[in-house]
């Protein structure tokens, strides 16, 4: 007795192949501008600092205590601490700094930062309260148990391209970031 094979049908036919391709292209061009090869620090870094302020202000309104940002001058440029104590206006020695945060979460360049341990973002102004420009490492930012920040704040961020971000702290709370044309 013989047996006959049936012959069944492998593999796929050139139109089900074209539709695949078809649909992989154009997943493909919407998906690749939105992604980005390399890092972009200076946008990088202001959305870090503007993310640590709204964290701030939620930690300030969750744990119903003051949080505050200020600038450390360290070895290799600037970072900013983040502190704790009962409220905005409490003594030097009764801020604690936060454990949750530490000094490399938001670490900025100075021009004496050698050039191995740049991140070529750097702080290039920072004005309290919309009036003249205060020292670079002589601010602070505050958020009280409500979160309301004690002052306006506006710090300006450049890269080495000489391009330029600014976040503003509102005295709400607000935290804005936008790019400096």
């Amino acid at each position: 007795m013989f047996y006959h094979r049936r012959l069944t049908q492998q593999g796929f036919t050139l139109a089900e192949t074209l539709v695949t391709i078809v649909i992989l292209g154009v997943l493909t061009a919407i998906a690749a501008p939105t992604i980005r090869f390399g890092s972009l620090p200076l946008k990088d870094t202001s959305a870090n600092i503007a993310g640590n302020l709204k964290l701030l202000r939620a930690k300030a309104i969750s744990q119903t205590s003051a949080y505050r940002m200020r600038p450390i001058a360290t070895a290799n440029g600037i970072s900013l601490a983040v502190e704790v104590a009962e409220s905005c206006t409490s003594a030097s020695a009764d801020w604690k700094p936060d454990p949750g945060f530490t000094l490399g979460d938001t670490a900025l360049d100075t021009a004496a930062t050698p050039p191995a341990n740049r991140k070529n973002v750097e702080m290039s102004a920072v004005l309290v309260n919309s009036v003249a420009p205060v020292p670079i490492t002589n601010w602070d930012i505050c958020y009280n148990s409500r979160g309301l920040a004690n002052q306006t704040l506006d710090l300006s961020l450049k890269d080495d391209k000489n391009l330029q971000y600014q976040i503003k702290v509102f005295r709400g709370g607000g935290v804005d970031v936008k790019a400096i044309p």
